[in-house]
């Protein structure tokens, strides 16, 4: 039988190993010999609750890391690829335009999660859907002004796309992660 710690409400002594343990996760397995692990695991379960959960803010400085390293990336690579043209001339409009959009969908999706978790992937789809649409609506306007290589507008804009996708639906499932335990 367990016995709870005086002045606690999380922590029992476990009646494998007596070590004091979590009760809501199985620390302690009756096949695996005198696991003294309960306390590591319990902290190892409480970093990673506490310190994986992205926050706005969090995400906002990840997100500008992240983007400048991106952007690191687009100023040097010319350097090793010097005979190549690599970018289209208004690059960097298309690089800000894709970094706010993604910026403002992860927000919005943020907000549904956190508004309703129970149709927090709803909420992702839902950003998904309307930076997809402002990406297209993006894309149809500047080629429409622009006279450039068709082939290297779509490989600029689907690279940048992908890259700053894959970080907000990494992010986006981090935070749902943590509402489906």
């Amino acid at each position: 039988m367990p016995v709870e710690v005086p002045g606690s409400r999380f922590l029992l002594h476990c009646s494998v190993c007596w070590e004091w343990c979590f009760p809501y996760i199985r620390l302690c397995d009756n096949s695996i010999k005198q696991s003294s692990n309960c306390i590591k695991q319990y902290l190892l379960y409480t970093f990673a609750e506490k310190y994986t959960k992205l926050s706005l803010a969090r995400f906002t400085l990840y997100y500008l890391l992240y983007s400048f390293l991106l952007a690191a990336i687009v100023v040097f690579l010319p350097y090793l690829f010097p005979d190549v043209v690599l970018f289209i001339p208004r690059f960097w409009v298309m690089f800000g335009f894709l970094a706010g959009i993604t910026y403002i969908a992860y927000a919005l999706a943020d907000f549904g999660m956190k508004r309703n978790p129970e149709t927090g992937i709803m909420a992702i789809m839902g950003s998904i859907v309307i930076k997809v649409m402002f990406s297209l609506a993006f894309v149809l306007i500047y080629s429409l002004n622009a006279k450039e290589k068709g082939l290297l507008l779509v490989l600029n804009f689907f690279s940048l796309y992908l890259l700053f996708s894959f970080f907000e639906i990494y992010s986006l499932l981090l935070n749902l992660r943590h509402q489906n335990k």
